[in-house]
C-alpha cells in the first residue's frame, strides 16, 4: 500500500466534505468517517452512541455534539450537514443509535470510492 496515495485520498475526502460545508472542523469530518466505518453498517446491528464514541476515540458528550453538527442542525439557527439522524436504540430506549440520511449515504459512498482508489 502506498502511504502517500492513502494520505492524498484522505485530503481529497476532506475537500469533498468541505464542499457545501466550508466551516466544518476536521474533528467533525473524522467523526463522520468513524460513523461510516463503525456506526452504520447496513447489514449489521448499529452501535449505541457510547460504544461508537469508544471506537472513534472520544467522550460520548463530544460525539453527541459532533452528531448534532452532522445532523440537521448544529445549534439554533445554524444548519448542520444533514448526513446523520439519531434514533432510539430498540434494545434500550434510553440509548441512541445513529443512521445515515440519504445525503449521508451518498457522501459515504463518495468517500468509499475515494479510498478504494487509494488502496
Amino acid at each position: 500500500m502506498d502511504r502517500r496515495r492513502v494520505m492524498l485520498a484522505y485530503m481529497e475526502a476532506n475537500r469533498l466534505m468541505l464542499t457545501g460545508n466550508p466551516g466544518i472542523p476536521a474533528t467533525i469530518m473524522n467523526t463522520f468517517i468513524g460513523v461510516v466505518i463503525w456506526g452504520y453498517q447496513a447489514k449489521q446491528e448499529a452501535l449505541p452512541l457510547r460504544e461508537l464514541a469508544e471506537r472513534v476515540g472520544m467522550p460520548a458528550s463530544t460525539l453527541s455534539r459532533h452528531l448534532r453538527y452532522l445532523g440537521s442542525f448544529e445549534r439554533q439557527g445554524v444548519p448542520g450537514c444533514g448526513w446523520v439522524r439519531l434514533y432510539e436504540w430498540e434494545e434500550c430506549r434510553r440509548q441512541k443509535i445513529v443512521k445515515l440520511t440519504r445525503a449521508g449515504q451518498a457522501m459515504a459512498e463518495s468517500l468509499q470510492r475515494i479510498f478504494e482508489r487509494a488502496v
